[in-house]
């Protein structure tokens, strides 16, 4: 794909691994080579010696690859083999590499920022600020990444606020004024509305943050998702029946809250390591 994302990406998150180790001069410790449809990327324990870099440059020449980046790369050394435009891959694996990395990450066309524990979805190089680019050249350009597939998502978005309106919002209205609700009622749906909206704001990045400890998606969604709602579902019925000093349970589940908060990465860091059933149990007790 030009211009290039996903080997764009996956150099920049390899060199910010490669400075949150403390490696000095991190660019020379990789190496990238690309054919018609794929690239390579090498990182060594250690930095390419010149009698490596000079194996890489036969290895491309004698089988039809083309140089994207080692240290201290030539730009005639690149897009030899299988030629475009002009050395796209080259230029933009140089500017990752340049002290205004930054500036040229965040002016890209896509999203090539680091992938991190924070922010895990490799595949995610859509930015909304370049629709405007993306509209001109829908259907003239192929974009399978941060292209106008994106943009579904936002009309799929719409589509669903519509359909809420039409089969929520309105027959409430009807409703009311049938039945003759008084407002207290639409303060009760604001508020329950409102539950929801909180529910989602809490569900959303446990989802995301589980990924990685649980290994998969799937186990991170089905775990957050029951231990959410069984547990919220139990202390309701258990506040429900005794009401007495509610205030002060209130204050001690907020207390218990931020200590989970400032011990759950410690605990979650600790127990990566450990089998499956043992990381399993321990999300739903943190949950």
């Amino acid at each position: 794909q030009l211009p290039p994302s996903e080997s764009l990406k996956i150099f920049s998150t390899i060199l910010s691994s490669l400075d949150e180790l403390n490696i000095k001069d991190p660019q020379d410790y990789v190496c990238a080579i690309r054919s018609f449809s794929t690239s390579f990327i090498m990182v060594k324990n250690g930095k390419f010696s010149n009698e490596e870099k000079q194996g890489v440059k036969d290895f491309c020449d004698e089988r039809g690859f083309d140089l994207i980046y080692y240290s201290n790369i030539m730009p005639d050394e690149t897009n030899k083999n299988i030629k475009i435009n002009k050395p796209y891959y080259y230029e933009c694996f140089s500017k990752i590499i340049g002290i205004d990395k930054e500036d040229f990450i965040n002016e890209y066309e896509f999203d090539v920022s680091p992938t991190t524990d924070n922010k895990p979805f490799f595949f995610h190089f859509f930015k909304p600020s370049h629709i405007p680019k993306i509209l001109a050249s829908y259907g003239k350009t192929w974009q399978p990444f941060g292209g106008g597939g994106y943009l579904i998502l936002f009309a799929l978005l719409l589509i669903s606020v519509l359909l809420s309106i039409m089969l929520i919002i309105i027959p409430l209205i009807i409703r009311s004024k049938r039945f003759n609700l008084k407002v207290y009622k639409w303060q009760i749906f604001v508020y329950f509305f409102a539950i929801g909206i909180g529910y989602l704001f809490i569900e959303i990045p446990l989802m995301q943050k589980f990924i990685l400890y649980l290994g998969h998606p799937i186990y991170s969604v089905s775990t957050v998702l029951f231990s959410i709602l069984f547990f919220s579902g139990l202390g309701s019925l258990i506040l429900g029946k005794n009401t007495q000093y509610f205030s002060i349970k209130i204050c001690a589940l907020l207390i218990l809250i931020l200590i989970l908060l400032m011990l759950s990465p410690v605990l979650l860091k600790n127990l990566m390591a450990y089998p499956f059933y043992i990381r399993f149990i321990s999300c739903i007790l943190i949950l």
